[in-house]
Formats: structure tokens, sequence, C-alpha cells
């Protein structure tokens, strides 16, 4: 648990760089039933399908301040209640 709340507090350039690796994404479309369902995932989740274009930009678009706010919601206003609960 402390490593994840060190990632929250002390993000480095270099792990945003690596999260922003883009070529993990492309590698799971490496054939027409992982590409279905991809698109199938998207409909589901977004109503529409997310071009590789749009979804680069999105994650092109993630500073340090963008991820420390993410993580402060997910992380900090749910670890208190996994430690309370026993998780």
């Amino acid at each position: 648990m402390s490593a994840i709340t060190n990632l929250v507090c002390r993000v480095s350039e270099d792990e945003l760089i690596r999260a922003r690796n883009k070529s993990s994404l492309m590698l799971h479309t490496d054939g027409p039933s992982p590409i279905a369902e991809d698109i199938g995932c998207q409909l589901l989740k977004y109503g529409w399908r997310i071009l590789y274009a749009e979804l680069f930009a999105w994650i092109s678009a993630v500073d340090r301040s963008t991820f420390k706010g993410v993580a402060n919601r997910f992380v900090y206003d749910r670890v208190g209640g996994a430690f309370i609960q026993g998780g």
C-alpha cells in the first residue's frame, strides 16, 4: 500500500512517460477477434468507438497534476476504508 501512496505523492516524469507508452495498447489487437472484442468493450463502456488517434490524444494530455488529481480521488478516498475493513 505504501508503494501506491508514494506513487501518488511523488510521481516522476519518467514514470509518467512510461505510463503514456501507447505501444502496449496496440499489442493486444493482433487479429480480428481481439479487435472485435475491443470495439465491443468500447461500445458498451462509452457508447461509441474510440479511434486510436482520440485515445492517444487523451493519454498524451495527462500531466502530473492530472495524474495526482485522479490518484488522490481514487487512492486517498478509498485507502482509509480499506484499512478499516481489513482489505
